[in-house]
């Protein structure tokens, strides 16, 4: 009687030390997210138009803005957006949490293609994840400088395809903008052209994309009377 008294105390102490533990866990990476970035954000034109799509997207994928909280010391979480003109607005979310990887696809939001958020979760990397972020940042993926701080070449292309980078780590927010780069000529568009094919050929998004297409199509039209 006396060794099962002892084996149940041993067992409750056991379960409020881990209660406990996760609690303070919890308590430390609340008040780290709580605590908004350093935000460094280009005074550039782009940045208000294109930001109102951003967030009420996110808002649609009830995605938190990332300019509010910092990750955890050592987390990241990027967001890719691409579309602002006739293309509908779409993206990727690619996060570090605890040392694990994840991405998840933002798919276009219509009535027509409504899904479960309009989120899609990413399979890995052809690469892996390593490798795969590894490539990114020998690429310039974050250090990337925005457009509007390059020389202006004159060359202006209307509702073309666009894209938005949103990082946040090390308690630091920055974003950068890039219109049309396939169009220009400048050295660092042709660099923001590399990190996009870098990111399409890892994932297969047009095998993501076209396969997200037939299936609400397939969806849409059983729906018809």
């Amino acid at each position: 009687m006396q060794r099962i008294r002892i084996l149940v105390l041993l067992l409750f102490t056991c379960l409020l030390i881990t209660r406990l533990v996760g609690h303070a866990q919890d308590t430390v990476t609340s008040t780290k997210e709580s605590v908004p970035p350093k935000l460094r954000i280009p005074r550039a034109t782009w940045e208000p138009i294109f930001f109102d799509s951003i967030n009420e997207r996110a808002r649609q994928s009830k995605l938190a803005n990332l300019r509010t909280y910092s990750v955890p010391p050592g987390d990241i979480e990027v967001r890719l957006w691409e579309g602002f003109g006739i293309t509908r607005l779409q993206g990727i979310r690619l996060q570090r949490t605890r040392g694990i990887w994840s991405g998840t696809w933002l798919s276009p939001a219509t009535e027509k293609f409504a899904g479960t958020d309009y989120k899609k979760p990413l399979p890995a990397p052809k690469s892996g994840w390593i490798l795969f972020w590894e490539r990114l940042v020998q690429a310039g993926f974050t250090t990337r400088p925005d457009s509007s701080t390059l020389p202006d070449d004159d060359f202006v292309v209307r509702d073309g395809m666009s894209y938005v980078v949103e990082i946040n780590r090390e308690r630091t927010y920055r974003t950068y903008c890039y219109e049309n780069p396939d169009m220009h000529k400048r050295w660092a568009d042709k660099k923001m052209v590399e990190l996009i094919k870098i990111i399409d050929e890892e994932f297969r998004m047009k095998e993501i994309t076209g396969a997200f297409y037939v299936e609400t199509e397939k969806a849409a039209s059983a729906k018809k009377p």
